[in-house]
């Protein structure tokens, strides 16, 4: 499967996530195959319906496949996010393994695996993911979590 049909399932799974009434972050986790990627799990964000403040869309979706595959190892995975991943999601993915991370919105939060993985901070970290935002799908993800909160906010 092409990846471009990822990431609008990603979408997708997103703004499931916003209707259910949850921040519409989802994650998916991607194995290469000899014809592109298999799709190893999918999840969204779920922190309000679980009552856990871990249930990030990453930390589900990497659960997830560490199950399926059967290793707390994920090399050569490639996790795709609708949001760069936090602090504690970048933390998982180091631990996993996971070879590289796609995100389509920046946090701005300055806590993010773009500002988390620099060559200056945590240099002894011995594992770090390749990680690419992608800009085509930033605008769809940036205006689907604006409009969400502006929802919130508006009640």
């Amino acid at each position: 499967m092409q990846i471009q049909l990822y990431y609008d399932r990603l979408l997708a799974l997103a703004h499931a996530a916003g209707r259910a009434g949850e921040v519409p972050v989802a994650a998916l986790l991607l194995r290469p195959a000899a014809d592109g990627f298999d799709l190893v799990a999918e999840a969204a964000n779920s922190i309000v319906c679980r009552r856990d403040p871990t249930a990030h869309a990453e930390m589900r979706v990497i659960r997830m496949a560490a199950r399926r595959i059967g290793s707390e190892r994920l090399p050569g995975t490639l996790l795709l996010s609708t949001l760069e991943p936090c602090l504690m999601c970048t933390g998982a993915i180091v631990l996993a393994r996971i070879a590289a991370v796609h995100f389509f919105a920046r946090t701005g939060t300055g806590i993010g695996i773009t500002e988390i993985l620099t060559a200056d901070t945590l240099p002894r970290l011995n594992h770090r993911p390749a990680w690419l935002q992608i800009e085509e799908y930033s605008t769809q993800a940036q205006e689907t979590l604006q409009s969400f909160f502006a929802d919130r906010r508006g009640k």
